[in-house]
């Protein structure tokens, strides 16, 4: 490595981590539910949180360009912060849906704005050469983070008996943040080009002619599906796994004489801690598994197929009344996205002539918003009219059921 690890290298290492201490992110569904929400509910406001943040994520670069990156992030993070407030402060689904929106809009100015900082940063010093290293630390450094704060976050639930507490809590890491961030020399804000409206709709206008363009290849669409519908399957299933905890937690013979939520939390924090070491392993054993299949259009729909199976397998298992064993199935979808973002990405570039990686790329993550926002919903439906393990099962069959119609077979580039 020729990179100097210098102030700026443990800024950026810092940032990482302290953006990933989101202490409320293992319990938000239990802190819902707790708040008298049902499925339903819940569904509807992970989905609503997904969709404002893809439709404001255009309008948010154009911010960051006219403002510059600096601001960009600090307005990202006090809107972070605004949100938890309102987390905390809110007992119905209007002001939790004001803190999701609130939440949207720090992701959506966030997204993408520090990766342009850290690869702007290589570049002023002729270390381009160097991302994947560079970056990768930071990202390490972040992944340190998601595994500490489930650890904290349970330690802090056990001690308060509260779930609410957690959202002010989350408020310290992202404050300091902000402050971080402050501190970033000038040069790392980029050319500002100034705020014009036009621009915002003709961005708009590129990204519905880029959604509509994978269309046009039947190959490139397919593995388009492929990869967006599994990651939108992921995000949507994903926080449910809560509620499967916190009756694992029940069922175990530690912490008898603590409430409920103490041993849930427990749970929560030791399972959000393992996945968290697990999935950082599945991603580094992408390249050994794909060279396991016949290709990696093989992999990619054996992964997926494996992946809704998982589900299927978590829900019966769930509903028949065996949490443990349902946790366990659930962890494996947790290791197939972690396993197939590497090779969906290298797939998408095989199938392409042209260079239009971006465009491509922008696409799979609208379709994937997309899809993430239907299987919450959905999610949230079914749980409350069949219960939650039904529910899980019957997406993830559907899914399955519809397999063949995105499947991916060998298809050569035209």
């Amino acid at each position: 490595m020729t990179f100097a690890r210098d102030k700026q290298f443990r800024k950026f290492c810092a940032y990482g981590f302290f953006k990933n201490l989101i202490f409320f992110e293992p319990f938000l569904i239990l802190f819902l539910l707790d708040a008298r929400l049902n499925y339903t509910q819940i569904g509807l406001l992970v989905g609503f949180q997904m969709i404002t943040q893809n439709i404001l994520e255009i309008p948010a670069g154009i911010l960051a360009d006219s403002m510059g990156r600096r601001r960009t992030l600090m307005a990202s993070f006090a809107f972070y912060i605004a949100a938890f407030i309102y987390f905390y402060f809110s007992f119905g689904i209007v002001g939790f849906t004001v803190a999701m929106f609130l939440f949207a809009l720090g992701e959506a100015l966030r997204t993408g704005t520090h990766k342009a900082m850290i690869f702007h940063y290589l570049k002023l010093h002729g270390w381009q050469h160097e991302k994947v290293a560079y970056y990768g630390i930071t990202r390490a450094w972040s992944q340190r983070g998601s595994a500490l704060s489930a650890l904290i976050a349970a330690g802090f639930v056990i001690v308060t008996h509260n779930y609410r507490l957690i959202f002010l809590l989350s408020a310290i890491p992202y404050f300091i943040d902000l402050i971080l961030i402050s501190t970033y020399p000038g040069i790392l804000d980029g050319s500002k080009s100034g705020f014009h409206p036009a621009e915002i709709r003709e961005n708009y206008s590129r990204n519905i002619r880029e959604f509509f363009y994978s269309f046009k290849k039947p190959g490139l669409l397919k593995t388009t599906i492929n990869n967006s519908i599994f990651s939108g399957y992921y995000k949507g299933v994903k926080d449910f796994l809560q509620p499967i905890l916190a009756a694992l937690a029940l069922t175990l013979p530690v912490m008898v004489k603590y409430s409920d939520e103490q041993r849930s939390a427990m749970v929560v924090g030791i399972v959000y801690f393992l996945i968290y070491q697990v999935t950082s392993y599945a991603s580094r054993q992408a390249s050994a598994f794909s060279k396991r299949t016949k290709n990696l259009q093989q992999a990619l729909s054996l992964s997926l197929a494996v992946g809704v199976i998982a589900g299927i397998v978590c829900g019966l298992a769930y509903y028949a009344g065996y949490p443990a064993l349902a946790v366990v199935f659930y962890i494996v979808i947790y290791l197939i996205e972690n396993l197939r973002k590497p090779i969906a990405v290298s797939e998408t570039a095989n199938q392409l002539d042209t260079d239009i990686m971006a465009t491509v790329l922008s696409t799979a993550s609208q379709f994937e918003t997309l899809f993430s926002a239907f299987f919450s919903a959905m999610l949230g439906i079914l749980a409350d009219h069949f219960g939650l393990g039904i529910a899980i099962a019957s997406v993830s069959l559907v899914i399955l059921l519809t397999a063949p119609l995105y499947l991916i077979r060998q298809i050569s580039v035209s």
